[in-house]
């Protein structure tokens, strides 16, 4: 269900609701109401409020408790609400740069707009810009008194900077509105971010339940379910979606790539193949069916169609990206720098410091886990402190977006534990997940590996996506070190069984090292067949690898040692 005003600035003004029905297309309450003058607009944008609650069926008490004069405590400017309304349907459709924009306008008009403040608090939250997040939301809180009941908890929950301790605020919404979708949303967020990440699942399927076309839900939803791998919910939760958007080309992307993700690679090549003979394509087939050969296992065919993006300009970067990522998968240092390099040149050509910072922070992270160069990774990292002490690059933490965690996580790798927790607290605000995996890693760089197997297993209970997947890796590694080669194998195979992307910005890093660990562990087991079957795999996604690197060598050694044994 949508709600959208209709504005004219006549000498009259007039300003009409109306809501639209997604799932039938149809408007289902329609009302224009007017003011003669702009002294009556507030009493105008009351009239617009109480029929909108009225239309959605709310309790007749309950409209009358919750209106509160709506305009003559939110904003007595009516090109404000203008800009906020515009702000908040934008926001609605992830529309994030829109939103900010018409936010950001209602409070230049008005500086004490709170329900603006807020949204714009929440906005540079979603990103993870946490200085932006604390100004604004402080603004918010000076003027709480200027908007209705649910409005102020909106806004006392997210005046709270830990995470966990917001929830009892949104059950309050829930307790007094049970309908309110963002509330169960926000439960459900919080769950995720801060763990245990399984709680958050029937908070995000309540919210979409409300509202079948609530997108963050949507979202958040389908991460889930990849999560716990539950495919047929997964690939359903995007059919559905594309039924409400079927003209959104990114839904019918995500659609597509449920049956990727899922393991399903040959329904997502015959939908490929059937979009080729279209005139009209709503996404690239070259770089989908890069991304399908590589997750499948055909690696000449992805590098042959990523290589192909480079050709047109209009997809050369993403060629270029694609074509590092895939390096990095196959640990092919020279190819992967190349890459990088062509990235880096083509962000700085651009004066794009966000950008170009993004990129070194990813291949920092690349130089430590993958290629075992952490004297590299250390120069990386450092240049990038250098770019954001420099105020003429105006360049900080907070505008790499979800990017940033690379270079956190470079810092603690890198056992630069001062400033990695610096970054932490500024960008995730200490989430409990991410701070049992930094105690798992400090333990493990002390030798302390029962602690560290400890803190890890406690840390993968609560997180998700990236982080889900970094602790599995360290375990699988932990548990091979301490000689406990069952739970070893058991991790490892855990993870490795999704042939998916479940976590796209992490895959390149783990995936082949799940087989590594499972076939170094079976070989200690004495599950020969099973350690050279997984060995064997390691080592064909690894194969263009220097025969110097760390892991390659494990392989290899392994791999001689069963032939000396069966000789």
């Amino acid at each position: 269900m949508l709600v959208f005003f209709e504005y004219s600035k006549k000498v009259i003004s007039s300003f009409g609701p109306k809501i639209l029905d997604t799932k039938s297309n149809e408007y289902i309450f329609t009302k224009n109401v007017q003011a003669d003058g702009k002294r009556n607009i507030p009493n105008l944008i009351d009239d617009i409020s109480k029929f909108t609650r009225i239309s959605l069926a709310e309790k007749a008490e309950e409209v009358e408790k919750n209106q509160k004069q709506v305009a003559s405590i939110t904003t007595k400017n009516l090109e404000a609400y203008k800009f906020y309304d515009i702000g908040e349907k934008a926001l609605f459709s992830k529309k994030w740069s829109e939103a900010e924009e018409n936010f950001q306008k209602a409070v230049e008009i008005d500086s004490n707009f709170a329900l603006a403040l807020y949204q714009l608090a929440y906005i540079n939250q979603w990103f993870f810009s946490q200085k932006k997040a604390d100004y604004y939301i402080a603004r918010a809180v000076k003027n709480i008194e200027t908007v209705p009941e649910k409005e102020r908890l909106y806004i006392r929950a997210q005046s709270i900077k830990d995470y966990s301790s917001r929830i009892p605020v949104y059950e309050e919404i829930i307790n007094k509105y049970p309908n309110e979708k963002q509330a169960y949303f926000e439960i459900g967020d919080m769950y995720f971010h801060n763990g245990p990440s399984l709680k958050s699942l029937p908070y995000f399927e309540k919210s979409l339940e409300l509202d079948p076309s609530y997108e963050n839900a949507i979202q958040h939803l389908g991460w889930m379910y990849l999560d716990i791998k539950d495919y047929q919910k997964y690939t359903e939760l995007y059919e559905r979606s594309l039924a409400i958007y079927p003209n959104d080309n990114s839904y019918k992307s995500a659609e597509l790539y449920s049956h990727l993700y899922s393991g399903k690679f040959n329904v997502f090549l015959d939908k490929i193949r059937r979009l080729e003979e279209k005139d009209v394509q709503f996404l690239n087939t070259d770089n989908a069916l890069g991304d399908a050969y590589l997750l499948s296992g055909n690696y000449a065919e992805s590098r042959k169609k990523y290589e192909n993006l480079i050709l047109s300009d209009e997809t050369k970067l993403t060629g270029y990206i694609k074509l590092r990522r895939y390096h990095a998968y196959r640990a092919d240092y020279k190819n992967f720098i190349k890459y990088s390099d062509l990235i880096l040149t083509h962000f700085i050509s651009k004066n794009n410091y966000r950008r170009y910072v993004g990129e070194l922070s990813r291949r920092s992270y690349a130089l430590i886990q993958i290629f075992d160069r952490y004297d590299e990774a250390q120069i990386l990292v450092n240049e990038i402190t250098n770019l954001f002490a420099d105020k003429s690059k105006n360049v900080g933490l907070n505008d790499l977006g979800f990017g940033a965690v690379f270079l956190i996580d470079s810092h603690k790798y890198l056992k630069n534990w001062k400033i990695a927790k610096e970054y932490d607290s500024q960008f995730f605000r200490n989430m409990d997940s991410n701070m049992q995996l930094d105690e798992g890693l400090r333990a493990k760089q002390d030798g302390i590996y029962a602690d560290a197997i400890d803190f890890y297993n406690k840390g993968l209970n609560l997180a998700f996506g990236i982080f889900k997947n970094q602790a599995h890796y360290e375990l699988s590694k932990l548990y091979y070190e301490v000689g406990d080669y069952e739970n070893a194998v058991n991790v490892s195979d855990e993870i490795k069984i999704m042939t998916h992307q479940t976590a796209p910005r992490s895959r390149e890093y783990y995936f082949a090292k799940y087989f590594l660990y499972s076939g170094l562990a079976n070989f200690k087991l004495k599950n020969y067949r099973l350690a050279k079957s997984n060995l064997d795999i390691f080592l064909k996604i690894y194969e263009p690898a220097s025969e110097n690197l760390k892991y390659k060598k494990m392989a290899r050694d392994a791999i001689a040692d069963m032939k000396k044994l069966r000789s």
